[in-house]
């Protein structure tokens, strides 16, 4: 792609719409941060006074302020090659940015209410274990699959800002929030992330009017709990006779329908599931297999078999030989991809079929044929031996922990002709 052509999709797909992007000059986006500066000691003085955070978070706030008060926020496009046309998306860059600050502080006590959303999923293993936990199904069970379209960027925040706040409310009516949870500062401060997003693009500057303040740290747990939410309030308790089983990564919806309550129907819940907000969630039809995340879910006989699913377009750009990486980096890859892999193939014929097409990509890469081998070989012993433990920690020794100050680490870069690290 030329340059032109980057620019040009940058404002014809993103920039241009002057619903979500407002157009400011150099001297306003200064101006802009120097109030909000501003405004964020005061808050700051005044939570500090009433005691409402700790020393230790006052001191991290208030550094975030006095370190990055002056650095821009960036925006630039990656390419979706995998769409039909190709498409792009946005990207925003808050890393080191003041108010990055406090979006990663208000990030860190929300992610400490994870326990509150039946829905929530770290990732892909965590849901197998979710569903292995199920047994086996009822007679009719389907699985089906939900992707909201465009997610961030379709979330009001004045409906965001208000359902959070009832909901945080709630929780602390029922004396069910974290001690120390920073109730007041917390949704002041998560206003001000929403509402304040102002970034440069070449030299243009923007502040985003509307939807989730792309880049920002706590944008994934602040658009988890918004449709949570609706999950928890209205989804669950309405559909929840058919709704056997339902879990979402951030806006990807898995769930098991089962009609065991024929005046509920599928109908109901696909129009229930649109009706929070702005937001629209493309619905498959249920079915007794899906793709999801990296996993190929399937019913069969009323049981859960998965498999491990890739995409057509994985270029599979493992490290090469030449990468100048120690070997333990070669064994310590092999081995957490193989042990993903064996947890993710219920059968193991799928097992071996992922870990001998992985043995052909690294092949590829320019790994010698021998060392791969007796890697992989290695690395399936120790899943082996550790799959027929009850508990595949309870023999490992358990050293007692040691006081902060007690370890030191000396780093040395690598270099493939040094001395090795054990003559050292």
């Amino acid at each position: 792609m030329s340059r032109e052509d980057y620019i040009a999709r940058a404002f014809s797909d993103h920039l241009g719409d002057t619903n979500v992007y407002r157009r400011i000059s150099q001297f306003e986006a200064y101006d802009c941060q120097i109030q909000l500066a501003r405004k964020l000691e005061s808050l700051l003085k005044e939570w500090g006074d009433d005691k409402l955070i700790s020393p230790v978070e006052l001191w991290f706030l208030q550094t975030s302020i006095d370190k990055y008060k002056d650095k821009p926020t960036r925006f630039r496009l990656t390419i979706k090659v995998h769409k039909q046309p190709w498409k792009t998306r946005p990207i925003v860059c808050c890393a080191g940015t003041m108010l990055n600050g406090f979006s990663r502080w208000i990030d860190y006590w929300l992610q400490r209410l994870k326990p509150f959303i039946p829905s929530f999923i770290k990732n892909s293993e965590q849901l197998i274990n979710d569903l292995q936990s199920l047994g086996e199904l009822p007679p009719g069970a389907l699985l089906f699959k939900a992707d909201a379209e465009s997610m961030y960027t379709n979330i009001d925040t004045e409906h965001a800002i208000a359902v959070i706040n009832h909901w945080l409310d709630n929780l602390s009516s029922k004396s069910q929030l974290p001690k120390g949870f920073p109730l007041q500062p917390l949704i002041q401060a998560l206003e001000i992330v929403m509402r304040n997003n102002v970034f440069e693009f070449g030299d243009t500057r923007y502040l985003q009017l509307m939807d989730t303040a792309m880049g920002t740290s706590v944008a994934c747990m602040y658009a988890t709990i918004y449709f949570a939410i609706h999950e928890i309030e209205t989804l669950i308790p309405t559909f929840g006779h058919n709704l056997f089983f339902i879990r979402r990564y951030i806006d990807d919806l898995i769930g098991i329908w089962v009609v065991r309550n024929p005046s509920i129907t599928w109908e109901g819940f696909s129009t229930s599931l649109n009706s929070f907000g702005l937001l629209h969630w493309e619905i498959d039809e249920p079915s007794s297999s899906t793709d999801y995340l990296d996993l190929t879910i399937t019913i069969k006989d009323r049981r859960i078999i998965t498999r491990t699913y890739q995409k057509e377009m994985n270029l599979h750009q493992y490290l090469p030989p030449h990468s100048s990486h120690p070997l333990s980096t070669l064994r310590g890859m092999i081995y957490s991809l193989m042990r993903t892999y064996f947890k993710q193939n219920t059968l193991e014929q799928d097992y071996i079929s992922t870990v001998t097409l992985m043995f052909h990509h690294l092949l590829a890469r320019g790994w010698d044929r021998y060392t791969l081998k007796d890697t992989i070989l290695a690395a399936d012993v120790k899943l082996q031996q550790l799959d027929q433990q009850v508990n595949p920690l309870e023999n490992q020794a358990i050293a007692a922990p040691r006081p902060p100050r007690e370890s030191v680490f000396f780093h040395l870069p690598y270099h493939p002709h040094d001395i090795p690290r054990r003559r050292i």
